[in-house]
């Protein structure tokens, strides 16, 4: 059994990392959202060819796709974060209430 303190500090540790993890979801998401908006019509590069403008709407739809799947992974990683925080609590928890009593005389 872990002190009570080093289990509000280990839970608390894991909550501030969740939500680091999440701002970093928020953020890739919003740069994702951006680099969608630098889709271009075909208008723009229509003196450089088709070429061009299909490989330039390649490369935004990767940078974008590669940005969502950040995102999703850091969402992803921030909820295991706090499942892992709530299992450690509930372990120890459990542990306590098995342990409590168990060294005392029985009549």
């Amino acid at each position: 059994m872990a002190d009570p303190d080093q289990i509000a500090v280990a839970a608390d540790a894991l909550q501030n990392d969740a939500a680091v993890w999440d701002e970093v979801g928020e953020k890739l998401t919003t740069a994702a959202n951006a680099v969608i908006g630098l889709r271009s019509s075909d208008a723009v590069f229509c003196w450089k060819g088709d070429a061009l403008f299909a490989s330039y709407g390649t490369v935004v739809d990767a940078v974008s796709a590669y940005l969502q799947d950040g995102s999703a992974t850091a969402t992803a990683g921030a909820t295991e974060l706090r499942n892992v925080r709530e299992m450690y609590i509930r372990n120890e928890e459990d542990n306590v209430s098995t342990t409590t009593g168990l060294w005392e005389a029985q009549y």
